[in-house]
């Protein structure tokens, strides 16, 4: 399983997936916001989990929010907006793994800094339920 920051090289795939997650906004809709959200590093970030064929999976997206958050205090917060993993690959621990990348990409201020250029992070089972991240070369 790969997890990797999401561009505009899967972008009919994660629409997809976004469309599963949200059936009421239309196709056209999830495409406008999906682009915005590429279109704005400094302060989004979508992170995907592919298999080793190129097949995405699952996608989680945060943004840095400077608006009122309910039952938070500061401002800027990172928030998620959403997670989705395709029903089939449900109960591995995507969504958990999905989480941990965008708490790695620093979901701050910062944001346009985090993970910029970098290799995509690789999971790999280290036996039971423990799963290991490594950073490929490429």
């Amino acid at each position: 399983m790969i997890i990797e920051r999401g561009t505009a090289e899967h972008f009919d795939d994660w629409v997809r997936l976004r469309q599963a997650l949200w059936p009421d906004e239309t196709i056209e809709e999830h495409r406008r916001y999906a682009a915005s959200l590429i279109d704005r590093p400094k302060d989004a970030i979508v992170y995907l989990a592919r298999e080793q064929d190129g097949n995405i999976i699952a996608f989680a997206e945060a943004t840095l929010r400077r608006d009122y958050v309910n039952g938070c205090s500061t401002s800027p917060l990172g928030f998620l907006e959403g997670l989705y993993v395709a029903a089939p690959y449900r109960g591995r621990g995507l969504a958990r793994l999905l989480n941990k990348a965008l708490e790695e990409g620093r979901i701050t201020p910062e944001i346009h800094q985090a993970t910029k250029g970098e290799a995509p992070i690789r999971y790999t089972s280290g036996g039971g339920s423990e799963l290991k991240s490594q950073r490929s070369s490429g």
